[in-house]
């Protein structure tokens, strides 16, 4: 475990000590924090010292709800800022956790640069719920606007605006930012989640060109209704009655394999598998034969999966959420569909399954498109924004 460092910066050429607060349990493997984790570890390689404060370091084994953690969180940050801060020379801290240290006037902090991170703006998808539910498409809870719709909704605007800079992970939630908060565009930057190296450095994919055999499909995510499973479902209804051959396997959904099939009409589920946990390790593996990557998601800040599964060969056929908006080239690297309905969805699926030579295009782009995105690229363009905050604040400070 990382600790944050008390040596001069001067011990560490090339780098800064930075140091992340992240409201999520420290796990690899998880999407947040293992991304937190992998971007520190090429900090570090350019000479960064990295360190953290996970919900872990914040209540140990303390019995408390998910609720009760988030409201007590940026307390506890408010607390251990005051002791760490002055050792360190940014904090980066995930949206809604550093709003006391900034209201408080940051103690401890005087010469500390604070950027605030959003890995998916809760209000994009407070936004997108509260539309849904007056659709009918979804049911929210009358707890709903206490907490994830409103409370938290204000911690994150004030951590925003109280932050020196912003990082987003697509465009989307930096245009909405600097629409609704009043941050400047000028204070923030869009840096894009990194891919593994292990998955970048795979073999190029070979593709099939006989259009009778099955198409091969993978979806990769908690098997919830945010992740678009409604239209995974009704995408394979619709690929049986139109008499398309496929397979579909479902990676990483959180839920037993019954439990999943039981969604799905009784004739497809035999071409269905399901892989409820796997290690990040074994996705290139389990990915191995896909050739299509199905992400119908209503919100992302930027899906790991969808990029991790292009990186693997998988050809995407995606909505605009999020982050694929940015990194997906319609009809160059895969499918950018104009709604998140099942019928689009396999639409898509039965236009790539009667052209195998366009299927076998998108893959190639997908994969050569996913190497940009190595986390060595990332942490050089992250450090140029510290860097580039540092001296702002730096020059603001001067004037005053």
């Amino acid at each position: 475990m990382h600790r944050v460092s008390t040596s001069p910066l001067r011990e560490h050429p090339a780098g800064l000590r930075v140091h992340f607060v992240v409201h999520h349990q420290r796990d690899r493997a998880a999407g947040a924090s293992g991304a937190t984790l992998a971007l520190g570890d090429a900090l570090e390689a350019l000479g960064c010292s990295p360190s953290y404060y996970f919900l872990d370091d914040a209540f140990g084994t303390e019995p408390l709800s998910e609720v009760q953690r988030m409201l007590r969180f940026p307390w506890r940050v408010a607390r251990h800022l005051a002791a760490a801060a002055s050792r360190v020379d940014v904090v980066d801290a995930t949206s809604g956790d550093a709003w006391l240290w900034c209201w408080q006037r940051r103690p401890g902090g005087g010469n500390t640069t604070l950027v605030t991170r959003a890995h998916g703006l809760e209000h994009v998808t407070a936004h997108d719920l509260r539309r849904r539910a007056r659709a009918g498409h979804v049911h929210l809870s009358w707890k709903y606007p206490i907490y994830h719709g409103g409370y938290r909704l204000w911690e994150v605007r004030r951590s925003m605006i109280g932050a020196d800079g912003q990082i987003f992970l697509n465009a989307s939630d930096r245009d909405y930012a600097v629409s609704e908060f009043g941050t400047t565009a000028w204070s923030s930057v869009v840096l894009p989640n990194g891919v593994p190296d292990r998955l970048l450095d795979l073999p190029l994919v070979t593709s099939r060109t006989d259009a009778s055999s099955p198409i091969a499909l993978a979806f990769v995510g908690s098997w919830i209704p945010r992740k678009g499973t409604r239209a995974v479902v009704e995408m394979a209804g619709a690929l049986h009655e139109r008499g398309l051959s496929f397979t579909l396997r479902l990676l990483g959904t959180g839920m037993d394999a019954l439990t999943v099939k039981e969604e799905f009409i009784p004739d497809v589920r035999a071409h269905i598998e399901v892989v409820p946990r796997f290690s990040p390790e074994e996705l290139a593996g389990l990915l191995s034969g896909a050739e299509v990557m199905v992400h119908p998601s209503w919100t992302e800040g930027f899906s790991l999966a969808l990029v991790e599964g292009m990186a693997c060969g998988l050809a995407p056929v995606s909505t605009r959420s999020g982050g694929a908006a940015d990194v997906v080239r319609d009809g160059e690297s895969g499918i950018m569909l104009t709604d998140d309905r099942g019928a689009s969805l396999a639409d898509a699926v039965i236009r790539l399954s009667a052209d195998r030579a366009l299927l076998g295009r998108l893959r190639g782009a997908a994969q050569a498109d996913a190497r940009r995105l190595r986390w060595a690229s990332i942490a050089e363009r992250t450090l140029a924004f510290y860097r580039s905050t540092i001296a702002r604040r730096a020059r603001a400070t001067r004037r005053t």
